[in-house]
């Protein structure tokens, strides 16, 4: 089966491998600049991700390099699926949660540990206006309501898309029992939010875990995060940590290593499978 590869993933392998053609060859970035004639700090920006390099400027740099056609044709694709715009930059996101969004469609595993919500992917439509109108204090008809919801329903779309090509990511969904518990939209809405959760938490690449009030405290307490891994070595893991001063992206290793650390020690202490499945079905019976 071909690689998947996406225009998150395609940018940092082209700004990755610019750096060490470069740096394999003992070129300062000024020097190369000045020999392709591109204006100071041009180069930085391309390798550290700020500016992505159009195809011919690919070619002029690979060619002072003295790279071969085999290489140039492979960056050259890889910038052309850079260039493809993510669909949900049609409803106006930007900074770290646009690039998040991105990353996430093209993920061979997302772990999300969620508290307060149902994890985003795993939302229904009325569900996912209820919680996001409550979360905004509007109604939810309101155009901000509509077009967070909007941007969540094509996170979904974009992950199950990738069924068609047999690629589609392993999701691992951590919540806390009062998430089950807590009544969201009234209670139509939230039976059919509880029904879906426990048929998603049915398939094959879906694992639903609940913590369960009893457990008392667990070290998903700092907050919301959401662990994306890759299956390349080129690619670094990320963590996408949500807060309520602003969302952070982080690829750092100490940072992803501590949080696949968090998620590795919910999943061994919740309940999982049938366990999960049969807490959902007590709640929604009432228990």
């Amino acid at each position: 089966m071909p690689e998947f590869i996406g225009p998150a993933i395609a940018r940092d392998r082209v700004r990755t491998r610019l750096r060490e053609l470069r740096e394999a060859r003992s070129l300062q970035v000024g020097e190369v600049e000045r020999a392709v004639h591109w204006p100071a700090s041009a180069l930085v920006d391309v390798e550290s991700g700020t500016r992505l390099i159009e195809p011919l400027e690919l070619e002029t740099v690979l060619s002072h390099y003295g790279c071969d056609d085999s290489e140039t044709i492979e960056l050259v694709r890889l910038v052309r699926i850079a260039r493809t715009p993510l669909s949900q930059g049609r409803h106006q996101l930007t900074g770290e949660y646009l690039q998040f969004a991105g990353y996430e469609s093209e993920a061979s595993r997302i772990t999300h540990y969620q508290p307060l919500i149902v994890p985003g992917l795993l939302q229904t439509t009325a569900y996912a206006l209820a919680a996001t109108a409550t979360i905004l204090g509007a109604g939810p008809t309101d155009s901000d309501v509509v077009a967070v919801v909007q941007v969540r329903r094509e996170r979904q779309r974009v992950v199950e898309s990738r069924l068609a090509t047999d690629d589609l990511p392993a999701i691992v969904a951590i919540v806390d029992e009062v998430v089950l518990r807590r009544r969201i939209g009234g209670d139509d809405v939230m039976r059919e939010q509880l029904e879906h959760l426990s048929t998603q938490a049915a398939r094959a690449h879906v694992e639903l875990i609940i913590m369960p009030t009893a457990v008392g405290g667990h070290v998903g307490l700092g907050g919301v995060f959401e662990l994306l891994e890759f299956p390349d070595s080129r690619d670094d893991d990320l963590v996408f940590i949500e807060s309520a001063t602003g969302d952070t992206l982080s690829r750092d290793p100490e940072v992803t290593t501590r949080y696949r650390g968090k998620a590795d020690r919910l999943r061994a202490t919740g309940l999982s499978e049938d366990n999960a499945r049969s807490l959902i079905q007590q709640v929604l019976d009432g228990r």
